[in-house]
C-alpha cells in the first residue's frame, strides 16, 4: 500500500471516527420535555419523540362529590393523551408521565390526600390500567437522566420504546381520570382540585 493509499485509509477512518463521536454526543445531549402545548416534538436525527394531548394537558375536579374507585375508574370525564416515537438505529428511549399541582380555580383547595388518580393504557384495542387508583402525592424518584425534570410532581407511570429493527415507529396512548376519594370529608364551600401532565424521556 504506497503513501497516498495509506491516507484515504486515514482520511476514511478519521471520518468515521467523527460520525461515531457526533451521533454519541447527541444521543448524550437529548433530552425531552413534553408539557403540553397541543404537540411537542424532539428529534436528534436518530431519534424523535413527540407528546400531544387531546385539548389540554390540565384535569381539574371543581365542586365535584366523593365517589368509590369503582365508580371513579368508569366516569366518562377524563383525559387522553398519546406519545409517539420514531427511532433509527439501536436505541432506546425511557419516559415518565408526571402529574403536576396546579393552583385549583376555586377559592378552596381539596387536600392531595382525598384525590385519587387512575391512568390506563391502551393495548390491543382496549385501555388497561397501569396505575391503580392512587392518592395524590408527590414522588421525586426517577429512572431518567434529564436536567428539566421538576421533581415536585407524582410519577404515574414508566415506560419505553426500543428499537427492534423491525418497526421503527412506535405510540402509546394513555387515559387519565380524577376524583375524589369517598372517604373525603368535603365541607361547604366548593372546593377543587387542578393537575398538568407532562412528559419526560432520555435515550438510554
Amino acid at each position: 500500500m504506497n503513501s497516498d493509499q495509506k491516507n484515504k485509509v486515514f482520511s476514511i477512518l478519521g471520518i468515521l471516527i467523527l460520525l461515531i463521536s457526533i451521533i454519541g454526543i447527541s444521543y448524550a445531549l437529548y433530552r425531552f420535555n413534553g408539557q403540553g402545548n397541543t404537540q411537542n416534538y424532539v428529534t436528534t436525527g436518530t431519534v424523535s419523540m413527540q407528546y400531544t394531548e387531546s385539548d389540554s394537558n390540565v384535569i381539574s375536579i371543581d365542586g365535584a362529590m366523593p365517589m368509590k374507585d369503582e365508580v371513579g375508574k368508569k366516569q366518562k370525564d377524563y383525559f387522553d393523551f398519546s406519545l409517539s416515537s420514531s427511532i433509527k438505529g439501536e436505541a432506546s428511549i425511557t419516559y415518565e408521565i408526571r402529574a403536576k399541582q396546579l393552583p385549583a380555580s376555586t377559592k378552596k383547595e381539596l387536600s392531595p390526600k382525598n384525590v385519587k388518580v387512575y391512568l390506563e393504557k391502551k393495548e390491543d384495542g382496549e385501555y388497561k390500567e397501569v396505575l391503580a387508583p392512587t392518592s395524590f402525592s408527590i414522588n421525586d424518584k426517577s429512572v431518567i437522566e434529564n436536567d428539566t425534570l421538576d421533581k415536585n410532581t407524582m410519577l404515574l407511570y414508566t415506560g419505553k420504546f426500543s428499537n427492534n429493527r423491525k418497526l421503527n415507529n412506535y405510540s402509546d396512548d394513555y387515559r387519565l381520570r380524577m376524583w375524589i376519594s369517598d372517604d373525603a370529608i368535603i365541607s361547604d364551600e366548593k372546593e377543587g382540585f387542578k393537575l398538568r401532565v407532562d412528559v419526560y424521556a432520555s435515550i438510554d
